[in-house]
């Protein structure tokens, strides 16, 4: 998956996971609904709209992660490996903190 469509999945992801309707996130950041729903579009295919890195920033501040997480680079999206026991611990530890994050 490339990073706009990570972007744009993730984008909608947390946009809906904090009940938000596009055009209540886009009223937060200062753009359109319409922008909202063309910076979504990215994941599935369509031809959507890449925003600028100020938009990124207000994006990542106003759904309370990361660039990197928006963006498909945030360690914790990494799968486990779970080729030995120290793997599962470390996995284990991963998710620990995870949970205290959300927690």
């Amino acid at each position: 998956m490339d990073n706009m469509a990570e972007f744009a999945r993730k984008l909608r992801a947390r946009r809906e996971e904090l009940g938000l309707t596009q055009a209540q996130l886009a009223e937060k950041i200062g753009v359109s609904s319409q922008t909202i729903s063309a910076y979504e579009k990215n994941s599935s295919g369509e031809k959507g709209k890449t925003p600028t890195l100020d938009k990124v920033v207000s994006l990542a501040k106003k759904l309370n992660v990361s660039i990197d997480y928006l963006c498909g680079l945030d360690s914790r999206d990494q799968e486990c490996s779970m080729e030995s026991l120290g793997d599962i611990a470390a996995c284990l530890t991963k998710i620990a903190s995870c949970v205290q994050c959300y927690g």
